[in-house]
C-alpha cells in the first residue's frame, strides 16, 4: 500500500462485490482492486493498466454501486424482515387479553411470532378490534 493512500475495503469485501460484476473484464476488476484494496493511486494504476485515471474513477463509482447491491443481498440472506402485521394473530391477542395478559406480554408473544410492534400499538389494535367486534354484532 502506498503511504498516504487509504485502503478502503478488504479483499473479502471486494470479492463479495466482484460476484456482482459478471460482465466486467478482468482488467477492469484488477484496476478497481488495486485502487480499493491495495490503496494505489489512480495515476499509478493507469501506468500499469492503460486506463486513464478518469476511467479508473468511473470504474470505482460503478464498483461501489455493485458493492452496495452485494451488501444488501447479503443482509437479506442473513436477516428475515420483521413484520408489523398483527391481523393473523387477532384471535390470539383477544384470547390473551381476555385471560389478563398485559399489552407488554402480548407484544412479547407477537415478537416470538416475528411481529415487531410496541405495546402502545398492541393496545390501540385491541381497542379498534374490540370496537369493530361491537359494531358487527
Amino acid at each position: 500500500m502506498v503511504p498516504g493512500v487509504r485502503k478502503q475495503i478488504d479483499a473479502a469485501t471486494f470479492e463479495l462485490a466482484a460476484l456482482e460484476c459478471r460482465r466486467w473484464k478482468p482488467e477492469s476488476l484488477a484496476a478497481v482492486r488495486m485502487l480499493l484494496v491495495e490503496g494505489k493511486r489512480p495515476v499509478d494504476i493507469s501506468k500499469i493498466s492503460g486506463f486513464s485515471p478518469t476511467h479508473i474513477n468511473t470504474l470505482r463509482v460503478r464498483f461501489e454501486e455493485k458493492l452496495r447491491v452485494a451488501r444488501l443481498k447479503q443482509f437479506r440472506q442473513q436477516q428475515a424482515p420483521e413484520s408489523s402485521d398483527m391481523s393473523p394473530f387477532a384471535s390470539d391477542m383477544e384470547l390473551l387479553e381476555a385471560e389478563g395478559y398485559s399489552d407488554e406480554q402480548i407484544m412479547d408473544y407477537l415478537k416470538q411470532q416475528g411481529v415487531s410492534v410496541t405495546a402502545d400499538k398492541v393496545r390501540k389494535y385491541l381497542k379498534v378490534l374490540s370496537e369493530w367486534r361491537q359494531q358487527t354484532q
